[in-house]
């Protein structure tokens, strides 16, 4: 027979032994899939970083990674023709998609941006000020969070969409066309303004307004993924979480290695940077935006004026709750 004091040593060595052991997780027999649509835009660096820095795949999550230029086409061209199952998106696109469609939902937002758009000129066009854009033809992609802040950017300088010739066209373009003087400005963000800057050199002429639009980049997952597969959509949630705090705790990486995703200068990308607040979340005020935004669209023309969605709907906000109840603020 062992002696008391032996067997009480052996309890405890056992339950050390237990307590340092690697804790199997569940996801460790059971890896889970999602293709995910990343728009190349620093308001995504949320997602951005956790596909960088190997986070999916620490929560059991393989992601393939399809880019995209704009949040619009990777709804557009990714969830909407069923190349990805989630994809990141500005609100401007997500409301448009909302008068076309109900089968996408909400899962997160990850960050808010008031700095993002710039509008850049030609000094040979004879703009210097914004007042110098009357009359003159302004590059836009349609139906997108720059076609949105355009027309705020004409009304706050005293001018109206009217009042300018709005050209449509691909936002990856619009450097090359400005250069060779097919428009005489456009309106875009990063990466794409670096690039017209670039080819212009000192003909270019920027204007920022801060704070003008505040916009929200948006988790977007089809309503069938979500239902059929809940668990890797709540593992991509856990991954934004630590990608966020890698953000917030080493700001300058992350900025470095998001302007090297985006092929854009680090010096323009820490500007735009400075203006946008991370977050893995979902608030209240998102309804108060895209209404705004939808009835915007209604004025314009672009979407039914008879028809106005209840963004409600749209939203899905039990897998933040579930991980995080603070980081859901919606009233019900």
């Amino acid at each position: 027979m062992w002696p008391v004091a032996a067997v009480a040593v052996l309890i405890l060595v056992t339950a050390a032994a237990r307590f340092f052991m690697p804790h199997k997780t569940a996801f460790e027999s059971s890896t889970e899939t999602v293709r995910f649509g990343l728009a190349l835009q620093i308001p995504s660096a949320v997602a951005i970083m956790a596909a960088e820095l190997g986070y999916f795949k620490r929560e059991g999550l393989e992601a393939s990674i399809r880019t995209y230029p704009s949040g619009k086409r990777s709804l557009r061209d990714g969830l909407f023709s069923g190349e990805v199952d989630m994809v990141t998106a500005g609100d401007v696109p997500v409301v448009f998609a909302s008068f076309e469609r109900n089968d996408f939902r909400i899962v997160a937002a990850i960050g808010a941006s008031d700095d993002e758009q710039r509008v850049i000129a030609r000094r040979a066009s004879g703009v210097r000020v914004p007042a110098d854009l009357k009359g003159k033809k302004i590059g836009v992609q349609e139906a997108s969070a720059s076609h949105y802040f355009l027309d705020l950017f004409l009304m706050k300088n005293g001018l109206r969409e009217e009042d300018v010739q709005v050209s449509f066209g691909r936002v990856e373009d619009f450097a090359d066309v400005l250069a060779s003087g097919g428009v005489d400005a456009f309106v875009s963000r990063e990466p794409y303004v670096s690039q017209a800057r670039k080819k212009l050199g000192k003909e270019a002429v920027l204007f920022q307004m801060p704070g003008l639009y505040r916009r929200l980049e948006l988790v977007a997952v089809s309503s069938r993924f979500l239902k059929e597969k809940p668990e890797a959509v709540r593992r991509a949630v856990r991954a934004f979480f630590r990608a966020r705090r890698y953000i917030d705790e080493h700001p300058n990486e992350s900025i470095r290695a998001v302007a090297d995703r985006l092929q854009g200068s680090y010096a323009e990308t820490s500007s735009e940077w400075q203006g946008i607040s991370w977050q893995v979340g979902l608030g209240q005020s998102l309804f108060d935006r895209m209404d705004g935004i939808a009835r915007w669209a209604a004025g314009r023309g672009l979407v039914p004026k008879d028809r106005a969605p209840n963004y409600l709907e749209f939203v899905d906000a039990k897998i933040l709750k579930d991980m995080d109840p603070e980081s859901v603020t919606i009233v019900e």
